[in-house]
C-alpha cells in the first residue's frame, strides 16, 4: 500500500507538472507535451508487444517502433512548419498503414514467420500506436483557450473518473458492470465515474471563467465556451475512459496477465495507467476540434 501511494503521488505530480507547463506562456513550451506523449507511446507500446509475444506470435518490434517515431515526427513537422493538421493526420495514418502492409510483405518472404506475426504487428500498430494521434492532436488545437482547456481536461477526466468509480463502487457495490471482463467493476462504480468526469469538466469550466488561463498567458484570452460543453465533454470523456479501461482489461484477460508490466510499483505498467486516458483523448480531441471550428 505504501509503494502504491508513493507511486500514485509521483504520477499525480508528473501529470500536474506536464499539464501546467503545457499551457503556460501561450503554449510556447508546446514541445513538453509532445515529448510526454511520445514517451507514453513508446513505453506502452513496448509493454503491449511484450505481453503479446508471450501468448501469440511475436510482432515485428523494430518495424513498430520505427513506424511510431516516423508517424510522430511527420505529425510534428507538418503541424509546426507547414501548419496543416489535416495533412499531418493523413501522414500519420499513412505511415501506420504502410508499416502494417510491410509486415504482411515480410511474412511472405520469410521462412520462419507466418501471417500471425503480421496480424500481431498490425494489432499493436492500431492499439496503442494509432490511438495516440488523438492525444498528440490535442496539443495542436486552435485557438489557444481551446487547446489549454483540452489539455487540462485530458489530465482531469480520467483520474477523477477512476477515483469516483472506485469510491462509489466500494460504497454502494451492487450488480457487476462486466463480470466476464473485469469482475470488480460495478454499475454503481460506473455511474460514479460519470459523475467524476462531469466534475472534471466543471472544474476546467471554472478555470476558464475565473481567469486562470490569463494568469498562465502573456495576453488576454477570450474564453466563450458554455458550461454545457464542459459537462458534455466530461461525460463523454468519462464514458471513453471506462471503455478504454474495459478494453485493456479484456486484452489482459486474453493474454492471461494481471498488469501490462511492473514498471510502476503498485500500479502495474504505463499502459495500466493510461488505458482510459488514451481513449478519453479521442473524445476530447474530436469534441474540441468541432468547437474550434466556431471559435
Amino acid at each position: 500500500m505504501k509503494k502504491r501511494l508513493i507511486t500514485g503521488l509521483i504520477i499525480a505530480l508528473v501529470w500536474a507538472g506536464v499539464a501546467v507547463v503545457s499551457v503556460v506562456l501561450d503554449g510556447r513550451l508546446f514541445y513538453i507535451f509532445d515529448i510526454f506523449v511520445l514517451v507514453l507511446a513508446v513505453l506502452s507500446t513496448i509493454e503491449v508487444m511484450r505481453l503479446i509475444k508471450q501468448r501469440f506470435a511475436k510482432p515485428y518490434e523494430i518495424l513498430i517502433l520505427v513506424a511510431l517515431f516516423l508517424s510522430f515526427s511527420a505529425y510534428f513537422i507538418l503541424n509546426r512548419f507547414i501548419e496543416t493538421m489535416d495533412f499531418a493526420a493523413l501522414a500519420f495514418v499513412v505511415i501506420i498503414l504502410l508499416a502494417a502492409g510491410l509486415a504482411f510483405v515480410l511474412v511472405k518472404i520469410s521462412k520462419v514467420r507466418s501471417a500471425q506475426h503480421a496480424i500481431t504487428t498490425a494489432f499493436v500498430l492500431i492499439y496503442p500506436v494509432a490511438i495516440f494521434i488523438f492525444m498528440l492532436g490535442i496539443n495542436y488545437l486552435n485557438p489557444l483557450h481551446i487547446r489549454s482547456a483540452a489539455i487540462l481536461l485530458l489530465f482531469l477526466i480520467a483520474p477523477l473518473t477512476d477515483t469516483f468509480a472506485f469510491l462509489t463502487g466500494s460504497i454502494f457495490k451492487g450488480p457487476k458492470l462486466a463480470p466476464t471482463i473485469s469482475p470488480k467493476k460495478t454499475i454503481s462504480g460506473a455511474a460514479g465515474g460519470l459523475a467524476g468526469g462531469i466534475l472534471a469538466g466543471l472544474l476546467v469550466w471554472g478555470m476558464t471563467v475565473s481567469g486562470v488561463f490569463e494568469i498562465f498567458s502573456l495576453r488576454r484570452i477570450a474564453v466563450n465556451l458554455d458550461v454545457f460543453h464542459f459537462i458534455m465533454i466530461g461525460l463523454l470523456g468519462s464514458i471513453f475512459t471506462q471503455a478504454g479501461d474495459l478494453m485493456a482489461s479484456s486484452l489482459k484477460r486474453k493474454l492471461d496477465a494481471k498488469d501490462f508490466s511492473n514498471l510502476l510499483p503498485g500500479h502495474g505498467g504505463i499502459m495500466d495507467r493510461i488505458d482510459g486516458m488514451i481513449l478519453s483523448a479521442m473524445a476530447i480531441f474530436i469534441y474540441m476540434a468541432f468547437l474550434s471550428m466556431g471559435a
